[in-house]
């Protein structure tokens, strides 16, 4: 299985960014965030994104959209992990539709932003590892961090250049 390390600051066209979503698309902090702003932290506040109106198109994502978008730089994917902000382990992850994106894409590679630590949705690597593992097989072109894969797979994990 391969793997990245670190922040991912730059797509290729066939690249895509996957990040932990809520059900109402706003994307202001986390990797999430990160796809909006392009910058790492909860900055919502200071890019006013409250003000925002959905449909607004960031870095790599479009504000009030969940699944996958195109955004002013490239594309991401946005995997709904709770119901809004900050409302923790609130909603079971569903993988199937990310997987079926993967299978319908293979000419993409899809980077997971997911880290093996608990993020702001509050679910542990081994919780979102077992939701992942209801939707089927992880897709070859879904690329984990080097810290969440082995939550996935116990396979050798092979580190890409994607650092």
């Amino acid at each position: 299985m391969k793997t990245h390390t670190g922040l991912i600051t730059h797509l290729n066209d066939d690249e895509v960014f996957v990040f932990g979503a809520n059900l109402d698309g706003f994307h202001g902090a986390g990797s999430a965030g990160y796809a909006s702003f392009g910058e790492a932290g909860n900055l919502w506040r200071k890019h006013n994104y409250g003000s925002w109106a959905n449909g607004t198109k960031g870095k790599w994502n479009v504000k009030g959209k969940t699944g996958p978008m195109q955004g002013t730089e490239g594309k991401s994917y946005g995997l709904p992990t709770v119901t809004r902000c900050g409302a923790k382990r609130s909603l079971e992850i569903d993988f199937s539709p990310l997987f079926e994106c993967c299978s319908r894409n293979p000419q993409w590679t899809f980077y997971f932003a997911q880290e093996g630590k608990v993020g702001l949705n509050g679910w542990t690597p081994e919780e979102i590892a077992s939701f992942a593992a209801k939707a089927g097989e992880w897709p070859a072109n879904l690329i984990p961090s080097e810290s969440f894969a082995p939550y996935i797979s116990r396979r050798e994990c092979v580190k890409t250049g994607k650092d």
